[in-house]
Formats: structure tokens, sequence, C-alpha cells
């Protein structure tokens, strides 16, 4: 269904009978190595062959070291509208927490949960205090 739609931007919308017609593109992003599950049966060659035509490759945080520091004050942002709150870390703090992360190989989400930041910066206090 996906390669028709693809191929003839015809589909059928959930729920429906219908069929729809879309002049729609198709914007896809993945981790996995799908060349690698094409040849392990796991991924379709000919859908591969349809998607595949432009490649991103975006690099880790832990190789962009750069990225880190707006990637928490982002979804330090991100929390605080949540929870309806400004949200603010002191230089020390996002220092800290920044360190605590990369250690424990949490720099990997794309989201940064507000009990991480206090459990970091719980654990640096009673190792410094």
């Amino acid at each position: 269904m996906l390669l028709r739609a693809i191929e003839d931007k015809t589909f059928f919308p959930v729920g429906s009978d219908k069929e729809v017609h879309s002049d729609f593109q198709l914007i896809a992003g993945t981790n996995r190595d799908l060349s690698g599950r094409i040849v392990s049966g796991q991924f379709r060659e000919d859908l591969l062959a349809r998607i595949n035509l432009w490649t991103f490759q975006l690099p880790g945080l832990r190789e962009r070291p750069e990225d880190i520091e707006p990637n928490l004050e982002f979804e330090l942002e991100r929390v605080g509208d949540d929870l309806k709150q400004r949200l603010t870390l002191s230089r020390d703090a996002q220092r800290i927490v920044v360190s605590r992360l990369e250690r424990a190989g949490a720099l990997r989400m794309a989201r940064v949960h507000p009990l991480q930041v206090l459990v970091a910066l719980k654990t640096y206090a009673q190792g410094h205090g």
C-alpha cells in the first residue's frame, strides 16, 4: 500500500472505503541500516529504491558536543511549556547535567526528562557537599 501511495499518489485513508489522491512528498528518517536489513530480508529493496532519493547523515550528539547545550536548553523550555513554568539552569548546573548525561550515555536521547536533570544535580551535590 505504501509503494502504491508513493508511486500513484493515491491511498485509502484509515477507516475509509474511498480512495483519495494527494500530491505529497514523503520525508522519512531512520537510525537503522536499511541496506543491511534488505540483505537480512527485514526491509524491501523496492521500497528503499523509491524512498532513498536524498540522504543526510546526522552524527550523534557525542560527535557534536557543540549541540549538547542548545539541546538541553530546548528540552528544558519544552518541559517548562508543558508545566507552564520557566525552567532555567545556571551555567554550573548545565555543565554538571551535561557531564552526568554524557557519562550515563543518555545524550542519545531525543528528550531530556526533568527527573534526569534533578537526579544529575542531586548526585553531584551528594558527591561534593
